[in-house]
């Protein structure tokens, strides 16, 4: 094997997951994603370049995967543009460190029998992946699980174990097919997991896909296609209000409720109160609540708002918790507060609100908030439905839109509740609690529709236990892993198979 072969192997498995992830169509590729992995890992005895190879398709996945990242960056970044892609550059190389890391460890456990790999080897990329996006990147996006969000089938096992239980499911498949395909290899225990694993996960989406649902209430929503350049124009406030009112109007006998996007009001925090005013009185003839976006100013600070409103008046407000590293707020003020992004920076709120209405109940995460899983649990404990609003014309037409609509259909697995996303320039629609997407409007299209939307009414084992359910898998995995295969005494010859 030549030297440049291990690192070929791993941009293979980083071109296959991108495309499984970037592209709806293509998911069902992560299943294979890995075997050009594995098969570096076997014939490429020597960690230290097993880490290094690793490390060099992950970075490629991410670079590709989050280029959309740089767009607005880019776009308006202003002087410290060039320092903010290569600020992302940076990053991606360091969550491709994770892949080195995976590479390396399972170089070491490829010494073991077949079983122990088939065992260990998921689980390890699995907790891996917990510890990159839980606990040390700020990007927590590249997740393997978010490809299987087009197969409502393979995905119900999210409301037990969350993303990262879909994320070992896939890992098991490539490693049991890896096992087949490998002739050295013990064949029947491959045989009987993977079985195991398929009839199971298929077997829990059949029955949960037959559920009953009912409807929780009509949503209209609007989905307007401004320009990031235009959204701000201040001549431009007047068309853009009128954008969103149009449809209202359109809707409003049909609904009970109207959904704009994130920052949807074109009133600024640096406007004067008279264009508030301009915007309630516009407002007020609206007959039914609006749930809508607005930059809110409150003690000479800034929020991300979500507003309910009823004929312009606020009803009630709840201010973005999880904000944008370097695009909502600068982390690390004392080293880095000299760095001006070109953003306006905005202030966390203190509380996760939910609305109540006409004995309705909802939550209102904001954008980059549908990447946490933890405080989409807290947002949901006592609500019917999410709407998530967001402004995405920040990405232009990238993959980065069907990767966030990936994202928000997980969510409402592990949860178990319907999603409404409205976003500027798409993707806006909705998706029910079993992660089928009912309605999903055409990106970079003006639009706008009334929808029913259904839900079970189920809470998920998810949204009362977290992630704990999943480390009992590992631990079993593990102990399974040392039990059937001592990984120190009965170790693969990588010589014997160097050749092939």
């Amino acid at each position: 094997m030549t030297r440049l072969a291990p690192f070929a192997a791993a941009l293979g498995t980083g071109l296959l997951l991108f495309l499984a992830m970037a592209f709806p169509n293509l998911g069902f590729l992560s299943f294979v994603a890995f075997l050009p992995l594995f098969w570096m890992l076997e014939n490429t005895p020597n960690p230290r370049r097993s880490f290094f190879a690793g490390w060099f398709g992950g970075s490629v996945f991410f670079l590709l995967l989050l280029y959309w990242l740089a767009i607005p960056v880019w776009d308006f970044g202003g002087a410290y543009r060039h320092l903010g892609v290569f600020g992302l550059f940076i990053l991606f190389i360091i969550m491709g460190l994770f892949w080195g890391l995976f590479s390396y460890l399972t170089n070491l456990g490829l010494r073991s029998i077949p079983v122990s790999f088939i065992l260990f080897t998921p689980a390890l990329w699995t907790i891996i992946e917990f510890i990159r996006v839980k606990v040390i990147s700020p990007l927590p996006l590249g997740v393997v699980g978010y490809s299987l969000a087009p197969y409502p089938i393979l995905i119900q096992s999210a409301g037990i174990f969350g993303v990262l239980g879909i994320s070992l499911f896939v890992l098991l498949i490539n490693a049991c097919l890896w096992v087949l395909f490998r002739g050295h290899m013990v064949r029947f225990p491959a045989i009987i997991i993977l079985i195991v694993v398929l009839a199971g996960n298929l077997g829990y989406g059949y029955m949960n896909l037959q559920k009953d649902q009912e409807e929780i209430m009509e949503v209209g929503l609007v989905q307007p296609n401004i320009s990031q350049e235009e959204k701000w124009d201040y001549q431009r406030r007047e068309a853009n209000l009128e954008a969103h009112l149009g449809p209202s109007r359109a809707l409003e006998r049909e609904v009970d409720l109207i959904v704009w996007p994130e920052t949807s009001i074109p009133a600024t925090p640096i406007g004067s109160q008279v264009e508030w005013s301009m915007v309630q009185d516009r407002l007020s003839f609206l007959e039914v609540p609006l749930l809508a976006g607005i930059l809110s100013p409150e003690n000479a600070r800034v929020h991300n708002t979500s507003l309910l409103l009823l004929q312009g008046e606020i009803k009630e407000y709840y201010h973005k918790i999880w904000l944008v590293p370097f695009g909502e707020y600068i982390p690390l003020q004392g080293l880095l507060g000299w760095v001006d992004t070109g953003f306006f920076p905005t202030t966390p709120g203190d509380e996760i609100k939910t609305f109540e209405y006409e004995g309705w109940s909802w939550a209102t995460p904001i954008c980059y908030e549908v990447l946490n899983p933890r405080l989409i649990r807290q947002m949901s404990a006592d609500t019917d439905i999410l709407f998530n609003q967001s402004n995405e014309a920040w990405f232009k037409d990238s993959i980065g839109l069907p990767i966030m609509w990936s994202v928000g259909v997980i969510r409402a697995v592990e949860v178990r509740k319907p999603l409404v996303k409205a976003a500027n320039t798409g993707y806006s629609g909705w998706v029910d609690d079993l992660g089928r997407t009912r309605v999903l409007f055409p990106a970079l299209e003006y639009y706008y529709d009334s929808m029913t939307v259904e839900a079970t009414g189920e809470d998920s084992l998810y949204l009362r236990f977290g992630d704990l359910l999943i480390w009992p898998v590992f631990i079993l995995s593990f102990v399974l892993s040392f039990l059937l295969g001592p990984m120190r005494k009965k170790k693969i010859d990588f010589k014997k198979y160097a050749g092939r």
